[in-house]
């Protein structure tokens, strides 16, 4: 056990533990009640996986190395409740109290009654709208301005660690990889650099502390920024560096000055990035969101171009009128409602119907992709090549090998019109399991998703549906000894995981009688088993029985991230 169990009291009762929110390396967050008072608050607990065990209620530590790794650690979670605990912004999530029990340490915050940007994204079909990233930037910047303020970064900012609670206000969260400028020029730390792939900045990966400051958190803003206007994953360093603002796809409803804005915060270079939240301030206070405007042609003379310039008077005229229709259809046709709910407004323009009404379907986008396999030194080689509009994601693949064996695995992106790789497994692996060698290998789609169309990331069984094919059970045979591999190939973690198992044991008759043989079936549960990665069971055996075979079959799972 890891988790405080549901009922369980803090500080002689004053707090009583509900259910666990979410668990990282250096810490486990829990809903609780404050008794007295009847308010809900959360409340995170000093754990460090593969430090800490639990005995009861007490968090323990396997040694005296240990030991010492925690004491230090405690030290810095205690530096890090004091220092939300001194932020005062609305934005900024409220530190109330900071205690030590159990033998570790626990502050209490406030808990937030909402969602996070990530599950707005993961939920809603298609980017939110400018006009809302905005009002969240603001909210961000004023978050940001505070802490700067007290030289304390964030260090990592990325949607699932904004929340936006039910009404409406953006609220900061998670501060376990923040960093602090002492007085005297020195770096608390409160746990070690801390990344996010995809909005650490560069410096986050050299691992150089000296490095660090509020650009530092720009570059990750500017990533959650472009993730949120077009619910992709931001560029990569190598496609920023090739192909510089060529990498960054926008759809033609976000303006040039947005756009320009994401890139400006994701420079590579810290030194060309904004230095100051001032900086960003005055760039947003100064921009003017314009309508598309017709390419500019350049003009030979004024008498030659005369029956043009009539024309072009007529397209401005005729745009103001359409595009004042559309402002006063769009005033009157406004509700209350969050415009995170997209598409909801029905005086969509004939732009944007068009778009949707060319969207291609799931099977024309499945239609686009070819994968293929060859067996190498190495391992299993699949090769996926896309030749959509759309950058394709989570695309699951089944292999079969010489008829001996099937894996499955998962390549997590392909450009639009690009093709990219993923080795399944080593070799060695590879014969161990089939027991010969196969240079065969038959490959198929299973499932695929693109996040930018909406496509998997469903409600309801099509996601359950969906996800399953990620999740694959692996024989690793063995005549006394049988195991089988529960692998999972998503980004999300799988929560309670059954697993019916079939078998049949053979109790070998020394004495040349009948063989007492046996079939059972019984079920086993996986606790967890983590984002791209795999847990292993091996079935009870008495040492006298041979097991002759063994079908296996995912019977359910949770997913808490996605909520089934």
């Amino acid at each position: 056990m890891q988790q405080l169990q549901q009922g369980a009291m803090l500080q002689n009762g004053k707090y009583r533990i509900e259910k666990a929110l979410g668990q990282g390396g250096f810490g486990i967050t829990y809903l609780a009640t404050q008794t007295v008072l009847g308010n809900k608050v959360a409340i995170k607990e000093l754990f460090m996986q593969g430090v800490n065990d639990r005995q009861d209620s007490s968090v323990t530590v396997s040694n005296n190395a240990n030991s010492n790794l925690f004491a230090h650690q405690k030290r810095k979670f205690v530096k890090e409740a004091q220092r939300i605990a001194g932020l005062d912004n609305k934005h900024i999530v409220k530190v109330h109290d900071m205690f030590e029990e159990n033998d570790t340490a626990y502050y209490v915050m406030d808990y937030i009654d909402g969602v996070s940007l990530q599950e707005v994204i993961t939920h809603h079909h298609g980017a939110l709208a400018e006009s809302s990233v905005r009002d969240y930037l603001n909210q961000i910047l004023s978050a940001l301005s505070a802490m700067h303020q007290h030289s304390i970064w964030h260090l990592d900012i990325k949607p699932a660690n904004i929340m936006l609670d039910k009404n409406g206000s953006i609220v900061l969260i998670d501060f376990g990889a923040s960093k602090q400028i002492e007085s005297d020029g020195t770096l608390t730390v409160s746990t070690s650099l801390s990344l996010t792939q995809g909005f650490a900045a560069p410096e986050q990966l050299q691992g150089t502390i000296q490095n660090i400051g509020a650009w530092t958190d720009f570059y990750a803003l500017g990533a959650t920024l472009y993730v949120l206007l077009t619910r992709t994953m931001p560029p990569t360093f190598a496609d920023i560096a090739s192909e510089g603002s060529n990498t960054f796809h926008f759809s033609q409803n976000v303006s040039t000055q947005m756009r320009q804005m994401v890139e400006w915060m994701m420079k590579l270079n810290k030194h060309e990035r904004p230095q100051s939240v001032d900086e960003i301030q005055r760039r947003l206070s100064s921009e003017t969101k314009v309508a598309p405007q017709p390419v500019k042609v350049a003009r030979k003379n004024h008498s030659q171009n005369n029956n043009k310039s009539r024309l072009w008077v007529f397209i401005a005229i005729a745009a103001f009128f359409v595009i004042l229709v559309a402002a006063i259809s769009n005033n009157s046709n406004s509700t209350s409602s969050p415009d995170y709910q997209e598409n909801s407004n029905p005086s969509v323009s004939s732009l944007e119907q068009s778009a949707k009404a060319e969207k291609p379907t799931y099977e024309q986008l499945v239609a686009k992709v070819k994968v293929s396999a060859k067996k190498t030194d190495k391992g299993i080689l699949v090769v996926a090549s896309n030749t959509s509009d759309y950058t394709i994601e989570d695309i699951c693949v089944t292999v079969d090998a010489g008829n001996s064996i099937t894996e499955k695995g998962n390549i997590k992106s392909v450009a639009a019109h690009g093709k990219t790789q993923a080795l399944i497994r080593p070799q060695t692996e590879f014969e161990l399991i089939s027991g010969k060698d196969n240079n065969s290998c038959h490959v198929h789609l299973d499932v695929l998703s693109c996040s930018a169309l909406g496509y998997i990331n469903n409600d309801g069984e099509g996601l359950k549906n969906n996800l399953s094919s990620f999740l694959f059970v692996r024989n690793i045979w063995d005549t006394y000894h049988p195991k089988f591999e529960l692998v999972n190939y998503s980004k999300y973690n799988f929560q309670n995981v059954i697993v019916s198992i079939s078998y049949t044991q053979e109790q070998p008759n020394y004495f040349g009688g009948p063989s007492n043989v046996e079939q059972k079936t019984i079920e086993h549960t996986f606790a967890g088993v983590p984002a791209n990665g795999s847990v292993q069971y091996e079935l009870p055996n008495p040492s006298n029985y041979e097991f002759k075979d063994f079908q296996l079959q995912i019977e359910s799972y949770s997913c808490n991230e996605l909520g089934i």
